[in-house]
């Protein structure tokens, strides 16, 4: 979709948004989708920064810069032990042609060994699921002191 050009900002703007101004490390995941349904609404790319002991984590990609006012969105972390991590978030995305809200729920787990993630997203007025399968860059960043 926008990789080619947003992964240099966005990679940016997660790492700031994450450590900044915190004094505790992260784990920043930077995966690349390559196996998906053929849909946009699942992007290529994905960033998820998650501070150390944070009950949620920031989710950057394409979908979510372009529906949130290039800002990334909260997740919530729904599992997190050696072996995986969970993490979920929402978007509110375009409008119908009957001008409903559209909702996309992304649910996104990563297998920490391995660097194997799984992405689903579902899209309100939007029968079934959509997915990808693809492997992650994972980094932990150390804290200021």
């Amino acid at each position: 979709m926008f990789s080619h050009f947003l992964k240099p900002v966005v990679a940016a703007s997660l790492t700031l948004s994450v450590c900044a101004g915190a004094a505790q490390a992260a784990t920043a995941y930077t995966c690349k989708i390559t196996k998906k349904s053929d849909h946009s609404m699942v992007p290529e790319v994905l960033f998820i920064g998650h501070p150390d002991g944070a009950k949620t984590a920031q989710v950057s990609d394409p979908v979510v810069y372009h529906f949130n006012d290039n800002k990334p969105v909260a997740a919530k972390v729904t599992r997190l032990n050696d072996a995986k991590a969970t993490f979920k978030w929402r978007v509110k995305g375009p409008t119908t042609t009957s001008l409903k809200p559209v909702t996309i729920r992304y649910t996104a787990d990563v297998d920490r060994k391995t660097g194997a993630i799984y992405v689903a997203a579902r899209v309100t007025e939007f029968r079934g699921q959509l997915s990808g399968r693809g492997t992650c860059e994972i980094k932990k960043v150390k804290g200021s002191s």
